[in-house]
């Protein structure tokens, strides 16, 4: 006997993130490395900040899911927005949590530029016994992925083999005037 498809609006649940992202994942690794990294910076983002007027997103938040874009190739603010409203397992890694919407978009790539120049910035000296390789590296991949996304926009849309639904694309005038 088939069964019914019921469709459940609000419900009580408790639902613990941290439960639901697997123990072996890669990501535990990365955030293991990444939280006392910026919980080292949290003094300098409390400089950066006013006292008075509504409370921003937190910069930790900011360069998490910075970092996610680039650990996952995510395009845009846009779609890394996106995900954040509904994949679990960014949610977690951001530590946004699970009730709360995700930024817009737009408020989401304002917000982030002020504390990822600020980090971007070199250090008077590194940190003692650790060696994470250069700072600009970052902002030199995400410039490389800004870089390739702009190529990908500005390709014409019938360009390739990824021509959508097998539509040829016909120039007119293209050719040696004969």
């Amino acid at each position: 006997m088939r069964g019914d498809e019921r469709v459940q609006g609000m419900m009580l649940a408790t639902v613990v993130l941290e439960d639901r992202v697997p123990a072996d994942h890669p990501l535990r690794a990365i955030r293991r490395l990444v939280d006392p990294i910026l919980g080292e910076l949290s003094p300098q983002f409390e400089a950066m900040y006013s006292q008075a007027g509504r409370p921003s997103i937190p910069p930790e938040q900011l360069l998490r899911a910075l970092l996610l874009q680039l650990l996952f190739s995510i395009r845009s603010e846009r779609q890394l927005v996106d995900q954040l409203e509904y994949n679990l397992l960014y949610r977690w890694f951001v530590r946004l949590d699970l009730e709360a919407s995700a930024w817009h978009a737009t408020t989401f790539t304002k917000s982030s530029a002020a504390p990822a120049r600020r980090v971007g910035e070199p250090e008077e000296r590194p940190p003692e016994g650790r060696r994470l390789g250069s700072r600009g590296r970052f902002w030199e991949c995400r410039r490389e992925l800004s870089r390739r996304e702009a190529e990908q926009r500005d390709a014409s849309p019938g360009d390739g083999p990824g021509c959508a639904h097998g539509a040829q694309v016909v120039k007119l005038g293209v050719g040696p005037r004969v």
